[in-house]
């Protein structure tokens, strides 16, 4: 059986090396939330950013965090004193 340290440097291996300096982060627990989805949906589409982009599966947890997603903006417009705030949403 090997240990977790041969298991690492296995997968590390199989990692492109674009994306080691992620994947060193992720596994040293020094990547944010963030880079740890990344590194998961980009391990998931086997390294390609471009499926990355593209993922439609809605049933993983992670689909509302995944990466290179275009963002939508609030903006809040104020109608008056009495109407309070009225939030709308727009893609840039």
């Amino acid at each position: 059986m090997s240990t977790d340290a041969e298991r690492i440097e296995k997968k590390r291996r199989a990692v492109p090396v674009k994306y080691r300096k992620l994947f060193d982060r992720c596994m040293a627990g020094k990547a944010s939330p963030r880079d740890a989805i990344k590194m998961q949906c980009l391990e998931c589409w086997g390294y390609d950013r471009t499926e990355t982009e593209a993922c439609d599966i809605v049933t993983c947890p992670l689909y509302h965090h995944r990466p290179y997603q275009k963002r939508a903006t609030t903006r809040i417009r104020r109608r008056g004193a009495s109407s309070g705030g009225e939030r709308t949403e727009s893609a840039q």
